[in-house]
């Protein structure tokens, strides 16, 4: 929601699990853009499943992936919010089906400009039971 208020305007950003609200000079705005909303897939696993196995213009993971000796994933740093053990784990799933082990994966995690995270933060990142080769990514 915008208000008008002597030459600013009131924004309301959202941030966490609720918003902030922001005064910013009307002449600095140029539009105010709201997302539409997306419903949530009642089974989030089986969608993830269905993505790798028919993806949009390119063919599944475990065709790219077969005959490969290795793989490498990015994924995003512990200040992003993403089920990453539920997405991984699929994705981990199809590139043993495609014939590369655990021990030939190695996880890249993209910090940007953020700290580096802790060995322990590393491990967690990527569930637990994994022999992963966890690769410090970005700028570690």
């Amino acid at each position: 929601m915008v208000r008008r208020r002597c030459g600013y305007r009131s924004v309301d950003l959202k941030y966490g699990e609720g918003s902030v609200k922001a005064q910013i000079r009307g002449s600095s705005i140029i539009a105010c853009i709201s997302a539409g909303v997306v419903e949530k897939t009642p089974d989030e696993d089986a969608e993830i499943l269905r993505a790798l196995s028919c993806p949009i213009g390119t063919p599944p993971l475990t065709e790219i992936a077969r005959g490969r000796r290795s793989a490498a994933i990015v994924v995003p740093d512990i200040t992003r919010t993403l089920p990453r053990e539920k997405m991984l784990r699929p994705v981990l799933s199809a590139l043993n089906s495609a014939g590369i082990p655990d021990e030939r994966i190695k996880v890249i995690f993209g910090l940007g400009t953020h700290r580096p995270h802790t060995e322990e933060e590393r491990r967690s990142l990527v569930g637990s039971g994994r022999s992963l080769a966890v690769k410090k990514g970005g700028n570690e």
